[in-house]
């Protein structure tokens, strides 16, 4: 009685109640039964429980037993299980060959494919027990399995937001605060971006070079209807794909403070047929479209200018052309065009004038040993007091004797056709004009 009291108190249930009636079914059945000793003594007493369960199974080979769940024969192995007996001792050795429990866990058979390690924690089949099981896409290991993420520090701005372990899109900016420069979410593709245009200011404002937020938003020079604010520079003046570009139109300069024009994609100040409303009383630089600060019609023949309008129309045609002296440009001097020319303008000159007038032919001097200044100069009775020609103006001006006067400017002539007209100038008998 007190055997049997002790007995019902201890008996197992669930998989040790299994194992250990397989244990009894095993000693009942074995070809030489076994003597019972104090180390099995618990073995033998239950066997008397499972004896009507166990006389079922003497029709499987030796070795074997029969599995009720699936009605066949299975084999056996040493799984060295404790006694559990009356004597709550440990077991000593092995209860022979221990039957397999074909209800054990997954760690009680192999663990392989995908989950090829056992959990001692959860005794289950698992990816992974530490980081350096996993690495690739997933380098972390959280509970059991590889993952990409452990926190949204882990993603970049393609997939910002760590859920569950993977890199997913983002919904809102708040999402996008782990990624530096990329501070706003675009909520269609779910990645983070450099701005939206509600944060403007905030997202680009410290760059000044890119202040505005594009619709594909990203930090940008300029965007549609900033130009006039943002491109305000003449030889960028126009707003395209994010950035100050070169004019096209007029329209593109109109925000470009003192030069309304577009000329070849570049805003300036004037051009020469719009140069009366530019510029007022003074010619338009054909060159630099820019307003001169010179009169217009106020040259006569011989001096500078920059454009035919700044040459006067007395007494015939006259363009501003291109001059040189001995090979070296000297810049634009007004010339009559041919014919009617007089002396001393009677070397003819064929050239294009600076306005962009077609070819044609001018009365002009002998620019290989003379300039205008120093015929101007002779023109104009300029004196030299010391008697150096570097008192005259301009390239190839003398210091000499001219008719009666002393230490005058003149140049240097192989005919009196290259002299002037009239006066003490008029002459060419040593080889300077006034001899």
């Amino acid at each position: 009685m007190h055997l049997h009291m002790r007995l019902t108190r201890r008996l197992p249930t669930g998989r040790r109640w299994r194992n250990l009636r397989r244990q009894s079914l095993r000693l009942i059945t074995a070809p030489t039964p076994l003597r019972m000793t104090a180390t099995n003594s618990t073995t033998w007493l239950l066997a008397l429980a499972v004896l009507p369960l166990g006389c079922a199974d003497l029709g499987c080979p030796e070795g074997t037993f029969l599995d009720r769940t699936s009605g066949t024969c299975v084999g056996a192995r040493d799984i060295g299980l404790p006694d559990m007996g009356i004597d709550q001792s440990e077991d000593a050795g092995t209860d022979g060959d221990a039957l397999a429990d074909p209800d054990a866990g997954p760690c009680g058979g192999p663990c392989g494919g995908g989950t090829p390690l056992c959990s001692p924690a959860t005794d289950q089949c698992v990816e992974c027990l530490t980081w350096s099981d996993c690495g690739g896409a997933t380098p972390y290991c959280i509970a059991g399995a590889c993952v990409a993420c452990l926190s949204s520090l882990s993603c970049d701005a393609a997939a910002p937001v760590c859920r569950e372990g993977t890199c997913a899109a983002c919904a809102v900016r708040t999402e996008c605060a782990s990624q530096p420069g990329h501070p706003a979410c675009n909520p269609v593709t779910g990645e983070c971006v450099a701005c939206d245009a509600a944060n403007e200011a905030a997202d680009c404002g410290d760059t000044p070079l890119t202040p505005r937020c594009s619709a594909q938003q990203e930090c940008v020079q300029c965007r549609g209807g900033t130009a006039a604010l943002d491109c305000t520079s003449a030889s960028a003046s126009r707003c395209s794909g994010g950035a100050c570009v070169a004019c096209e139109s007029n329209a593109h300069c109109n925000h470009v403070p003192g030069k309304p024009h577009c000329r070849e994609g570049t805003c300036v100040e004037c051009t020469p047929a719009t140069e009366a409303t530019d510029c007022g009383d003074e010619s338009c630089d054909p060159a630099t479209r820019t307003c001169s600060g010179i009169t217009r019609a106020s040259r006569r023949v011989c001096e500078p200018c920059v454009s035919d309008s700044d040459c006067t129309q007395i007494n015939g045609t006259f363009r501003c052309i291109p001059m040189f002296y001995q090979g070296t440009p000297k810049g634009g001097y007004c010339m009559r065009a041919a014919p009617g020319c007089a002396r001393p303008y009677l070397v003819p000159i064929t050239s294009t004038s600076l306005s962009g007038a077609a070819s044609a032919t001018y009365c002009g001097i002998d620019q290989s040993s003379v300039s205008c200044e120093a015929v101007n100069a002779l023109r104009s009775s300029q004196t030299c007091p010391s008697g150096n020609a570097s008192e005259c103006p301009g390239p190839g001006a003398l210091c000499e004797t001219v008719g009666a006067f002393d230490d005058r400017c003149t140049y240097a002539c192989s005919s009196p056709d290259e002299c002037l007209m009239t006066g003490p100038g008029a002459t060419c008998g040593a080889g300077y004009c006034g001899s």
